[in-house]
């Protein structure tokens, strides 16, 4: 009994210690593994505009690939050459201005008497408001010349290149790594996965085209120097949801205040007309095969990954939850609970009477 009590211990504690050394492992390659989603995300991209051109060309698989790539090289290249020159130049003359329209506002702010005493009392908003202009720039030109941010995009690419031209390979041999009565299952996680995040990338992808194409119109209605370049920054942190399109909206707003405070009102209802929008029209629609993210779940894993992870994990935080509810709901609620419908609820039980039976909507 005391070589079994002995052997018990040993083994709890090989089993607590293997867990720390897997915790730490997970934790110090942390970007690694980021990196590796963001490929599967590429892949998963590729993969769907992939089977897309097969379905209406015919072609096999590898050809529809191979003409997918093609095709978005061909796309990208067309709009640099098209476009790069306007952007550069508009991304100069933002730099530049960003500070003028921060300190134009700082100005008026001190013609008004209650926010003379805003400011007196913090005094930390003078100074983050006249370095913000700067500090915008110099994040810009740090990510554009990063080496590492290319590196990562490069890694990203290729493996999603990899991962979408052999999918059936890599999942073949992530389902060999567990037991053999749980492949089925894994099979079936594994598929909703890629299905809930091909619909949800698919649908932002379009969300974002809706936001640049809708800010830059309105902004070029409102006579807003620099549209395009805004109307892009607004397309792309449009992949932040609820965080990014309010850093997206700052600059436009502080450029129209070097016009009037009237103009930079009619620039902040402009994206806040965009974003209601998006939400309200473009996001129902787009998002109707994906998975339902609550706002304030969304909200919370982008608090919690943006400050444990970092600006990668800010990008990644909604895939991420995408991904944890279809495990979730698939490993935990199904098979653990044996709810296999969600949208059961249970009826309260009215007044004198008995509490009916669950009702399904």
């Amino acid at each position: 009994m005391e070589r079994s009590f002995s052997q018990r211990v040993l083994i709890a504690s090989a089993l607590i210690a293997l867990a720390f050394l897997l915790f730490f492992t997970l934790w110090t390659a942390v970007d690694v593994f980021l990196v590796i989603f963001a490929a599967l995300l590429a892949a998963v991209f590729l993969r769907g505009l992939s089977d897309a051109i097969q379905r209406w060309t015919g072609f096999r698989e590898s050809w529809s690939l191979f003409s997918t790539i093609v095709l978005l090289l061909a796309t990208i290249g067309g709009i640099i050459w098209l476009l790069a020159p306007q952007i550069a130049d508009q991304a100069d003359q933002l730099s530049t201005q960003l500070p003028q329209a921060t300190q134009s506002l700082l100005n008026r702010l001190e013609q008004h008497k209650w926010s003379r005493q805003l400011l007196s009392q913090a005094p930390d908003l003078s100074s983050v408001l006249s370095r913000y202009g700067g500090i915008f720039a110099r994040i810009t030109k740090a990510l554009s010349a990063s080496l590492g941010v290319l590196a990562n995009l490069f890694v990203i690419v290729v493996i999603g290149i990899f991962a979408a031209a052999q999918p059936k390979l890599y999942r073949t041999g992530l389902l060999r790594l567990m037991p053999f009565a749980w492949r089925p299952r894994a099979e079936q996680v594994l598929h909703s996965i890629g299905e809930a995040l091909r619909h949800w990338l698919l649908g932002q992808l379009f969300c974002m085209s809706m936001v640049a194409l809708l800010t830059g119109f309105g902004l070029w209605i409102l006579g807003i120097p620099l549209g395009l370049v805004l109307a892009l920054i607004a397309g792309l942190l449009d992949f932040i949801p609820t965080v990014g399109p309010f850093i997206a909206a700052i600059p436009g707003v502080l450029l129209a205040f070097l016009q009037t405070p009237e103009k930079a009102l009619l620039v902040a209802a402009t994206y806040t007309a965009v974003q209601m929008i998006e939400n309200y029209l473009l996001q129902p629609f787009a998002q109707r095969r994906a998975v339902n993210l609550p706002p304030a779940l969304m909200l919370f894993s982008q608090l919690l990954l943006g400050v444990s992870l970092g600006l990668f994990g800010l990008v990644l935080a909604t895939p991420l939850t995408v991904t944890a509810i279809v495990v979730i709901k698939m490993l935990y609620v199904e098979d653990v609970l044996g709810d296999k419908d969600h949208r059961s609820v249970q009826t309260a039980a009215p007044p004198g009477g008995t509490v009916r039976s669950p009702t399904r909507t």
